[in-house]
């Protein structure tokens, strides 16, 4: 319907991406909201950080610049005092910053020659860190917590770029700070995303034990279960620690087969292909 509000069109938007995975619909949903007269700033914000998200997964080229747009809006946001609403807003920026590393990213694994893995270390490690260093003051007096606590997300991202770049053993070095922040300090991402790109470079570079160490940690860990991760996450997991019991055959080769068959049992519900591709070749 044509005079739909902004707030119906949004809650279209969410349940196209929540329930249904469906991209296409929440995008058109988002950009009719945001064309609408009502929604407050922080509400269209968001709704642009969800719009840029919707444009990652549908392989399109808009997310640089709408995610950027919500970025630099959010930069100064340490005049407001009024608690929630600034924890609104950083969280809205935040997710912004963590979601334009992965557009990229997912730019770069596509099209390799269209952006320079450099160009992806220095937008975190002077964009994300920069951001995040704007907002330390109203961080430490409203959520009792630093910057630095704030950056696992993107040190996992940046030991994802230095893996691609080859610089190995910085990768692992990069990837353990971030899986060690994000044990003292809950982050976007679940707990076990993190463990898992650790244990992934320390398989990598021919550290076994290390690797068994993390998994073995991610099992043990108190309050983190397995319901508190996405299937997808899951069958990540399960494919990386097949992985590491594949480099460690024969004497891992049973334990590597009850894994796949648990692998198996929840490939019917993931719908993202590389997750499908990898879990599929490996099992």
């Amino acid at each position: 319907m044509e005079n739909e509000s902004f707030e119906t069109l949004s809650k279209k938007g969410d349940d196209a991406t929540k329930q249904h995975n469906d991209w296409a619909s929440a995008a058109h949903y988002y950009e009719r909201a945001l064309q609408q007269s009502d929604g407050s700033t922080a509400q269209k914000l968001s709704v642009r950080h969800y719009l840029g998200e919707s444009y990652i997964f549908l392989g399109k080229e808009e997310p640089t610049v709408t995610l950027n747009d919500v970025i630099e809006a959010t930069e100064n946001i340490g005049s407001i005092k009024n608690i929630s609403n600034f924890i609104e807003m950083f969280d809205i920026g935040y997710r912004s910053c963590y979601d334009q590393v992965l557009n990229f990213r997912a730019v770069m694994e596509s099209e390799p020659s269209a952006v320079d893995i450099k160009d992806i270390l220095t937008f975190i490690k002077k964009d994300c860190f920069g951001w995040l260093a704007k907002c330390d003051h109203w961080l430490q007096a409203y959520l009792e917590c630093t910057s630095e606590d704030m950056k696992a997300p993107f040190l996992t991202e940046l030991a994802i770029a230095y893996f691609y770049q080859g610089a190995f053993e910085k990768a692992l070095d990069t990837s353990e700070e971030g899986y060690s922040l994000a044990k003292k300090k809950p982050t976007i991402l679940a707990l076990q995303y993190h463990a898992m790109i650790a244990a992934r470079y320390a398989r990598n570079i021919g550290n076994y034990q290390r690797a068994q160490e993390i998994h073995d940690e991610i099992k043990n860990l108190n309050g983190v279960k397995d319901m508190d991760i996405s299937r997808y996450t899951k069958v990540q997991l399960l494919t990386e620690r097949l992985r590491l019991l594949l480099e460690l055959k024969p004497q891992k080769i049973q334990e590597a087969v009850e894994i796949s068959r648990n692998i198996l049992l929840h490939l019917n519900r993931i719908t993202t292909t590389r997750a499908l591709v990898e879990a599929y070749c490996e099992t």
